[in-house]
């Protein structure tokens, strides 16, 4: 048996009298939408996820990633830690940083040769680049003083945060990161 109808308290403004109305509605259960309501962000994530190959334990973590310092998403309500991608994106790039040096270290090259590869990898232009390559640009939630601009340190951090992201979500998986940095950055 479905429960009661729900009673609500619908303020309108009468342009007529020029005050607030207040009416009692009733809304019927299950409610009805007349149209399909649109929910880009999840099938977003599931193709994204579909791309790099990672399925996401945590959905949360990843629509950080995608997060952009400043954007109304990212403000907490309290006191409380940020929403936005910044402490993934410093994660990230410390995880990538390891990752090319791991790749680096089997080769027996010297550490300047080690030292300019993470410094090619880890750059916001090669980040920028790779962010583009993969249309995370469609991703972002973006700061609004920023909507039409294309930040190359917004992209280069998205990307660092979705690998401080995989870190997180995987239980520190090296062997799962790696995976992805492969599908991403070559």
């Amino acid at each position: 048996m479905p429960p009661p109808p729900v009673f609500c308290i619908h303020t309108a403004f009468s342009v007529i009298s020029r005050v607030y109305v207040h009416e009692p509605i009733q809304i019927p259960y299950p409610i009805q939408i007349p149209y399909p309501i649109q929910i880009p962000y999840p099938r977003l994530y599931a193709s994204f996820q579909n791309k790099i190959d990672y399925h996401f334990n945590n959905v949360a973590l990843l629509k950080q990633a995608f997060t952009a310092a400043g954007a109304p998403e990212s403000r907490s309500e309290t006191n409380g830690p940020t929403k936005s991608n910044k402490n993934l994106a410093l994660v990230g790039d410390a995880v990538l940083r390891l990752c090319v040096l791991d790749e680096w270290f089997p080769t027996g090259s010297n550490t300047e040769v080690g030292d300019n590869l993470v410094a090619d990898v880890g750059t916001n232009e090669h980040l920028k680049n790779v962010a583009k390559e993969w249309g995370l640009k469609e991703y972002i939630k973006k700061n609004p003083s920023q909507q039409d601009q294309e930040a190359k340190t917004t992209l280069a951090s998205t990307v660092e945060g979705i690998i401080g992201a995989i870190w997180v979500d995987s239980d520190r998986n090296f062997g799962a990161v790696q995976h992805v940095l492969k599908k991403l950055l070559y």
